[in-house]
């Protein structure tokens, strides 16, 4: 199903680095500033309806995201989390690892890589010692799974040799990650980061993702071969970053002084707001080379619709 929906943006004007943050400075015209068109919404024509994601666009425009849908395999399930493959000419394709309950894909390469996760019973999501959740990887119909248990792969490079991620080896915490040439290893990130989560590389191997500190307050950060840095929309009490093109342009999400939810474009111009128009929360998830951007909607009537914005060439 498509609709054509309509959205708001304003640009604040140019990013600064200050003591490793990434802020926006105050909102004002910015010559040659490009506008994104009209979006379109993206709902798998399966599964329930209003529970769908975008997570993830390749070069080619193929996107990734998931859905929820009955027909359970495990007991005491209400539902279980499919994922699905949507072709560059709106034709979708489920896309579901052997067996499992709950199939998440988040990200896609030009070569038709997929990362996510699987797992079985929704109860055992992040158990003490990762219940049965494995971050994989599917090409050509075959997936490969990572062994260690309570991971979920967030993003991969292009040539496959780095992905990153995010394992929970209790319920309560939950570390980034990244699996380099097949060596898994946690981020060294600094001391004041409590929690993290790595969403996504780049092909320089730039990494975003969101982390907490020891005040509970959640920041988006990039993380570079020249250090670490916290990205904090302005005045909003919580950022996640969640995507990364090559040309180092970021997409995520941030919730203002009255809680509500809004996507975020940062590149070198600075900060972009995302939001659909009558929705009750947006959430930028992906984008690719072309700039264009996937993610989430909620709708008036709490429905979550996946959508596509297509930059302005």
């Amino acid at each position: 199903m498509r609709r054509a929906l309509a959205v708001s943006i304003l640009v604040f004007g140019a990013t600064a680095l200050l003591s490793g943050t990434i802020r926006g400075g105050p909102p004002f015209p910015l010559p040659g500033m490009r506008f994104i068109n009209v979006p379109t919404t993206i709902d798998p024509p399966f599964g329930l309806a209003g529970t769908s994601q975008a997570t993830g666009i390749n070069p080619q425009g193929e996107v990734v995201g998931t859905y929820l849908d009955h027909g359970t395999i495990a007991q005491g399930d209400s539902s279980r989390t499919r994922s699905y493959l949507r072709d560059s000419s709106g034709n979708f394709t489920p896309l579901d690892f052997p067996d499992a309950e709950n199939t998440l894909a988040i990200k896609m390469t030009s070569t038709g890589q997929v990362v996510g996760c699987y797992h079985h019973q929704n109860s055992d999501f992040a158990v003490s010692g990762g219940g049965t959740m494995h971050g994989y990887v599917y090409q050509n119909g075959g997936y490969e799974s990572l062994s260690v248990p309570g991971t979920m792969h967030n993003g991969i490079t292009r040539d496959g040799r780095l992905i990153v991620g995010v394992v929970w080896p209790t319920p309560n915490e939950f570390h980034a990650y990244k699996v380099e040439d097949g060596v898994y290893e946690l981020l060294n990130l600094p001391s004041y980061v409590l929690l993290s989560d790595a969403r996504d590389v780049n092909p320089e191997g730039q990494i975003v993702g969101f982390f907490v500190d020891s005040s509970q307050k959640t920041h988006g950060f990039l993380l570079t071969k020249r250090g670490f840095t916290s990205i904090d929309y302005p005045d909003a009490v919580a950022t996640q970053a969640r995507g990364i093109n090559p040309e180092g342009d970021i997409v995520g999400f941030f919730v203002d002084s009255s809680k509500k939810t809004h996507g975020f474009l940062l590149t070198s111009d600075g900060f972009t707001p995302i939001d659909v128009p009558g929705a009750a929360a947006t959430r930028a998830f992906g984008i690719n080379p072309e700039e264009d951007i996937v993610g989430s909607y909620v709708d008036s009537n709490g429905k979550s619709h996946g959508f596509l914005l297509n930059r302005s060439r």
